[in-house]
């Protein structure tokens, strides 16, 4: 959790010192191993400062970022595919002719504007 908070003040953009000393701060109040945060603050602060990584920190925000893309583009896909699929689905009722174009909007979940275009589309 110490480290969490650590890493979590960086990405806030807080200096590695100010990150470490609002970590500290939270051990503290949270009475982490019975006080001993409280007990030696300067040898933590110091020790923390020291073996702090900034660019392991900086490699796995970077790897936080790609991984948060992949799922964002998936879903992303995942929806346009959706919408593809609706559309190929008002056109193809539309080529068959039996529907209103009200009909098709409602049963495809393709807005009406967007029937009316692809009708127009597919009969010019």
């Amino acid at each position: 959790k110490f480290v969490d908070i650590i890493h979590e003040g960086r990405k806030n953009n807080l200096s590695v010192k100010a990150a470490v000393e609002n970590a500290l701060d939270f051990a503290i109040k949270q009475n982490f191993m019975d006080g001993y945060f409280n007990q030696c603050k300067m040898e933590v602060m110091n020790m923390s400062l020291t073996e702090f990584d900034e660019e392991a920190f900086i490699r796995q925000m970077k790897a936080e970022g790609r991984e948060e893309g992949k799922i964002e583009g998936r879903k992303e896909g995942r929806i346009e595919g959706a919408n593809e699929a609706k559309l190929e689905s008002a056109a193809n009722l539309i080529r068959m002719k039996v529907l209103s174009s009200e009909q098709i909007a409602e049963a495809t979940g393709v807005n009406l504007e967007t029937v009316k275009q692809l009708t127009a589309e597919l009969n010019s």
